[in-house]
């Protein structure tokens, strides 16, 4: 009895069907799977190491250090023996920069500047695989649609095959309309496998982006509505490879002062605490060390590393104006693209509605002799037609709907 009601309990999980691959679910996967982002993501981090770095030149140095030095000493040296042959001395080592025109201050902040423009990289990065998912993800999707119309439209061509044939043999048909249905079947026969070829081709796509290697099937996705413009335009402004550009121009306009401070005196402080010293210095403890040093000439260096400098921050705006723009061009393309594919659909619609009244009318009327063969192949032609348009340009809708979240970066998850 026990054995029995586990399982009952066990049977719906075992039979229960598994789960379609969800669009979402392919983006999760392939965020995890993408060798791309890892290494953009290294990136990041070495930048940020790096600030961390530039950070360590402000705070004190502090080492130990150890010498000792084996030499030759004659007798007659005043003030060493013949038996004093080594000299050694250790002490601890401190070393603080005091003033350097603040270069320091403002390399870790174009630093900073520049880490945060390669997270906003690595995000934007995110944004474009999505686009890319999604467009391997309806690709797939779309040329099975394509495969089941197909295979559909056969088995209809095959049914008035054997129509045709009963008919021949009872003197109703002829023979050059068998024929030309068995013409059309091999057409869609040879579609039918052309698009199961474009099928593996688009699952191995899938599998590459996504690392899913099984055979899954795929949910549909709902046909979008056309959004409004302003808000993704907006959005697009804020973009992360818009704010990483405005990184960028920061970081290069930083780097304009720390080329011109180079003409900043620079003052250091060097201490020494001794542990050991030889004789006669060894009743000395410590001692502390100021310098400075004033660049007078350069032979023209700092100045054309501060024309330089200027020059690469003109350009990073130029740039970041570029960005602002292809933004803006992204965003409006892919809306416009959107409400062009949502019209179509919506006069595709009425097309195969027609079109499959009219392969109804006409085989009806082929059964009563009121037609030929001839216009009932057409008539289903003009179906597979309808159906395959219909359905590329809902894919190219759903598509488009992608494609405007990467560009204004709002995505729909």
């Amino acid at each position: 009895m026990l054995a029995f009601l586990l399982g009952a309990l066990l049977l719906p999980a075992a039979a229960a069907a598994p789960q379609p691959l969800t669009l979402d679910s392919a983006y999760a996967a392939a965020l995890k799977w993408s060798e791309i982002l890892a290494q953009q993501g290294e990136t990041a981090a070495q930048l940020q190491a790096r600030v961390e770095e530039l950070r360590s030149y402000v705070l004190p140095q502090l080492g130990l250090a150890g010498s000792e030095i084996v030499q030759h000493t004659p007798a007659s040296v005043s003030g060493l023996s013949s038996g004093q042959r080594s000299r050694e001395t250790a002490q601890l080592t401190l070393h603080q920069t005091l003033f350097t025109g603040l270069r320091d201050y403002l390399a870790v902040r174009q630093a900073k500047a520049q880490a945060a423009g390669a997270e906003l990289a690595l995000a934007r990065a995110r944004q474009l695989l999505y686009g890319d998912v999604a467009q391997a993800y309806l690709n797939l999707l779309s040329v099975r649609h394509q495969a089941a119309i197909q295979l559909e439209i056969l088995r209809t061509t095959d049914d008035l095959i054997r129509e045709l044939r009963q008919r021949q043999k009872l003197g109703r048909s002829r023979v050059s309309e068998v024929l030309a249905a068995e013409s059309q079947r091999a057409q869609v026969a040879a579609q039918v496998e052309s698009a199961r070829l474009a099928e593996a081709g688009a699952r191995l796509l899938l599998r590459f982006l996504t690392g899913i290697d099984e055979d899954v099937e795929l949910a549909e996705l709902p046909l979008p509505d056309a959004p409004l413009l302003e808000p993704h335009l907006d959005a697009s402004q804020r973009r992360p490879d818009v704010e990483q550009a405005r990184q960028a121009a920061r970081a290069a306009r930083l780097g304009v002062p720390i080329a011109a401070r180079q003409r900043w005196p620079l003052i250091d402080l060097d201490g020494n605490y001794y542990l050991h010293r030889p004789p006669p210095q060894d009743p000395i403890k410590w001692d502390v060390t100021f310098s400075l040093a004033l660049p007078l000439y350069q032979g023209g260096r700092i100045r054309a590393q501060v024309r330089e400098a200027e020059a690469a921050g003109r350009s990073s705006e130029y740039a970041l104006v570029q960005v602002r723009r292809q933004a803006d061009l992204d965003v409006r393309t892919a809306h416009s693209a959107l409400a062009a594919s949502l019209s179509v659909v919506s006069a595709l619609v009425e097309a195969a509605r027609t079109a499959a009244e009219s392969a109804a009318a006409q085989t009806k009327d082929y059964r009563a002799g009121l037609v030929t063969n001839l216009d009932v192949l057409g008539a289903l032609n003009v179906l597979e037609q309808a159906q395959l348009g219909l359905d590329q340009s809902r894919m190219q809708a759903r598509l488009a709907r992608a494609q405007l979240g990467v560009a204004s970066g709002l995505l729909e998850k």
